[in-house]
This record gives C-alpha cells, sequence and structure tokens, in this order.
C-alpha cells in the first residue's frame, strides 16, 4: 500500500519544504500546477504521521520566513498497483536529442545508432522527465566537443535510478569505463538488467550506495573525469565535497533534479571548488554543468 501525501506550497518557500521533509520522506518533489500554483507531493509505505507533518512545516516556515498557521495538507490511500506493468503500457519509443528511448517490450526493431532500451519501473528515470532530459541534451554537448583534457574515461551515475544517464554516457563515450550508484535496491536490480539488455554489461559496475565516497588510495589512482548526479538539491549539496575528492582538476560535473528558484542555493555550495560553465532549463527544471577548478 502507497500513501500521498500533499500540500500547497509558496513559491518562496519550496526550498526549505524541501529541506525540512527530505529526511523522513525520500520520495518527494515540488511541481506547478497549470494554475501556476505550487505544490509538494510525498509517497511513502506507511501512512505520514500528523504531528511530525506539522512539525516539518513549521520548520520549514521558521527557515523561510513563511507563514506556518494556514497549514492544511492531504493523505490520500493508493491502491495496491504494478507499476512496472502501468509504466509499460503507457511509455512509447521518443526521442531525446540524437537518442531513441524505447521500452524494453516494444515489439519495435529500430537501426538507430543510439538507442536506448529502458524497463519502466518504480527506479526514476524513463527519460520523460525534465531532468532527464536535459541531462542527456547537455551530455551530447559534452561529447560534441573533439578532446577532454583530461581524457573522459571513468564516469560515475550518483543516483542512477534506471541507469538511463549513464547508458546514454555510455553510448557518447565508447571507451568509458561506468560506474551507476543509487541508494535504492530496486533500482540496482534494474540497473544492472537495462545495462545488460544495452550490450553493456561488460563496461558497468553497478552498486547499492548513498554517496560517492572513496577510500583516498582510489581517488588518487582512478578519479573519474564526469561525474553525474540527477537528484535533489539538498543531498547534492551535502555531496560537494565527495565529489570533489573523487574528480581530478578539470573535471566535469553534471547536476539535475533542481527547480530554477533551487540555483542560488546550490551554486552557492559548490562556488568554492567548481566553476559554472552554463546550464539549461526546461519549464521548472534545471541542469548545472561545473569544471572541478582545483586539484
Amino acid at each position: 500500500m502507497t500513501f500521498h501525501l500533499r500540500f500547497a506550497v509558496h513559491e518562496a518557500d519550496c526550498q526549505a519544504v524541501l529541506d525540512a521533509f527530505a529526511l523522513h520522506f525520500a520520495n518527494s518533489a515540488i511541481f506547478r500546477t497549470a494554475d501556476s500554483l505550487w505544490y509538494y507531493h510525498a509517497y511513502c509505505d506507511t501512512r505520514p504521521n500528523q504531528g511530525l507533518v506539522e512539525t516539518l512545516y513549521q520548520l520549514a516556515m521558521l527557515k523561510s520566513g513563511g507563514d506556518a498557521d494556514n497549514f492544511h495538507y492531504h493523505i490520500e490511500t493508493l491502491p495496491a498497483t504494478n507499476w512496472l506493468a502501468e509504466n509499460q503500457k503507457h511509455l512509447k519509443p521518443f526521442l531525446i536529442d540524437r537518442f531513441m528511448i524505447i521500452p524494453n517490450d516494444t515489439n519495435l526493431h529500430v537501426s538507430h545508432q543510439k538507442a536506448i532500451k529502458i524497463n519502466g519501473s518504480l527506479a526514476f528515470g524513463t527519460g520523460k522527465h525534465a531532468t532527464t532530459q536535459l541531462c542527456i541534451k547537455i551530455l551530447t554537448q559534452i561529447a560534441k566537443k573533439q578532446s577532454h583534457n583530461p581524457p573522459i574515461t571513468r564516469i560515475l551515475d550518483m543516483g542512477c535510478g534506471t541507469a538511463i544517464l549513464a547508458l546514454a554516457a555510455g553510448h557518447l563515450f565508447k571507451q568509458s569505463q561506468i560506474t551507476a550508484y543509487d541508494i535504492a535496491k530496486d533500482s540496482i536490480i534494474i540497473s544492472r538488467n537495462n545495462a545488460r539488455i544495452n550490450h553493456m554489461m561488460p563496461r558497468f559496475t553497478i552498486a547499492q550506495k548513498s554517496t560517492p565516497y572513496q577510500p583516498r588510495s582510489q581517488r588518487n589512482s582512478r578519479p573519474y573525469q564526469l561525474v553525474i548526479a540527477n537528484i535533489l538539491a539538498e543531498p547534492l549539496k551535502q555531496m560537494r565535497l565527495d565529489f570533489a575528492r573523487i574528480m581530478p582538476k578539470n573535471g566535469l560535473l553534471l547536476l539535475s533534479g533542481l527547480l530554477h528558484q533551487q540555483r542560488p542555493f546550490l551554486h552557492h555550495g559548490f562556488g568554492q571548488k567548481f566553476q559554472l560553465l552554463h546550464y539549461k532549463k526546461q519549464g521548472d527544471w534545471l541542469a548545472m554543468l561545473y569544471r572541478k577548478t582545483s586539484a
């Protein structure tokens, strides 16, 4: 059984709400509706505790200076659903930049050079979300550059979901070895399956990890020249030092999972060790490309 927590949020309070609820509600996001209202959504396996929800909201309002008095929320019980089957039912082949994304059970034979087969699932990453599309577009831009210093031979996808971004990177950087980490066990199973059906498993290392931390010996001998992380703003900011430690000077860091108003919040955390090269925006969502400035 799944429970859906939902409540309205003022735009100015979005970051504070995400930060306050992140530890207790991992599967959460804020979206803007067609009438320009913002809503927080969270999904969990146990019914949210009323006192916890109200306390977290009060803490968020203390941080943002917002109004904590008129707080109303809704909890909906969702029926048991085979989300894998439902996602597969609605997922049709589509293009992102030069990539064709194809559900694995589609009876479609393509000669497209950059076709990625994906099993729709509970793991994030069917390719439909703006942040995934933004990352693929920036990865394509990076690959168009004739040479990189340092050369891109090792890539990390942190919070890989279905490994769709790792697979796209595998197509674009054909000589690279790719590591994919995710905190969720289901994502690891799905990522391994997707790497296998896309014939990339020999180049992939996939493991269940919550941070990109590496022992010092591995950092020095096996740095990542390109790191991709499409998760939430607060975890990204918390990982900034680990990202810096596993990358060489001039290594590239691609970050997404961000609402456009979170850009100052995130950039404040990365500005000391990374230089912002450029960013892309799609709707309310943002992706940012950084270069590491120090050894």
